[in-house]
């Protein structure tokens, strides 16, 4: 066990770093085929503070494309990760499939209802084919473990509406879950979501402020999808329900921003997805942002001038209330 982890430590680096490379080269090639193609996402007729400028969408597809490659490479360099190889493609087969919903999406809107029903779908088969919850009679384990997928896929979807937001939590989430998966011994999984952490990085240095590209449905399914299998199939080989409490917590931002949403009445009487200045990840976003010179094209100042958001100011955005 020791070897095993040793090997682990020196890999997992390799890898995610190797799939952020991936990601940091394939994006600026993207942008360009978006560009030419027109595979661009366009700000609304009546105007919106957020989205002010055509920008190149479903950059997500570098994301997915490096994480694949990377993962086929830790099936390639970890002897050990050959034993794993099957709930490996059935979580890469679902994530994947979620991707391609995402892009399907961005290029043409599916209908919320037809978009759910996959969603629900790609997680019944995942489900189906062993990654769930084992520690429960599977009465209760297999309808909560498609529960669990599919509210993590739509709190990372949801969040993605700001700058760097989506991307830098789930590379965040991502790193959380490795250490996780590191510490109870599922070797397999931590080295996963070093690769997903590190495509997560690549993606971000274009999509964070200033923003050249959105990674879209296509990005934000794919990455809400991995990181809501990743614990499952740590529960799934160590048969600790704990590991998913720990979960819950690397991935609090978007759950608690998504649950939030949903309960919060808004004073501005924008819809759930905007719920005022007071959400989680919106108040994140801004601490973020702050940090590095203000909010982008992608993500404009709750005062709705487009000023950048200055740090003394985060507390009473996060109130709700004006900087």
């Amino acid at each position: 066990m020791c070897e095993e982890r040793g090997a682990v430590t020196l890999l997992a680096p390799l890898v995610g770093g190797g799939a952020a490379l991936l990601a940091l080269g394939l994006t600026p090639v993207y942008i360009k085929i978006a560009r030419h193609y027109g595979i661009m996402a366009k700000p609304p007729a009546g105007g919106s503070r957020v989205h002010v400028k055509a920008m190149p969408t479903a950059g997500g597809l570098a994301i997915c494309v490096a994480v694949v490659v990377a993962g086929i490479t830790v099936v390639l360099l970890y002897p050990e990760g050959r034993n794993f190889i099957g709930p490996m493609m059935t979580i890469g087969a679902g994530a994947t499939a979620m991707c391609a919903v995402g892009l399907l999406d961005d290029l043409a809107r599916l209908p919320w209802a037809g978009k759910m029903a996959i969603q629900v779908l790609a997680a019944g088969a995942v489900v189906a084919g062993g990654v769930h919850l084992h520690v429960l009679p599977l009465a209760i384990c297999l309808p909560l473990s498609v529960i669990w997928i599919v509210g993590v896929t739509n709190s990372v979807n949801l969040i993605d509406g700001m700058d760097g937001l989506a991307a830098g939590i789930s590379a965040l989430a991502a790193a959380a879950l490795a250490a996780i998966a590191f510490v109870h011994g599922a070797t397999n999984i931590a080295l996963l979501a070093a690769v997903a952490s590190g495509a997560s990085i690549g993606f971000l240095v274009y999509n964070f402020y200033p923003s050249s590209i959105f990674m879209g449905d296509a990005g934000s399914l794919f990455l809400g999808f991995l990181l809501a299998m990743l614990p499952l199939a740590m529960v799934t080989s160590s048969a600790r329900l704990s590991i998913l409490f720990a979960a819950a917590i690397a991935l609090g931002i978007p759950i608690f921003d998504t649950l939030s949403s949903m309960v919060r009445p808004t004073s501005s009487g924008a819809g759930f997805l905007w719920g005022g200045g007071g959400s989680g990840g919106y108040c994140y976003f801004h601490f973020i942002s702050a940090l590095v010179g203000g909010v982008g094209d992608h993500g404009r100042g709750l005062s709705g001038d487009g000023d950048a958001v200055p740090a003394n100011g985060l507390y009473h955005l996060c109130e709700g209330g004006s900087a």
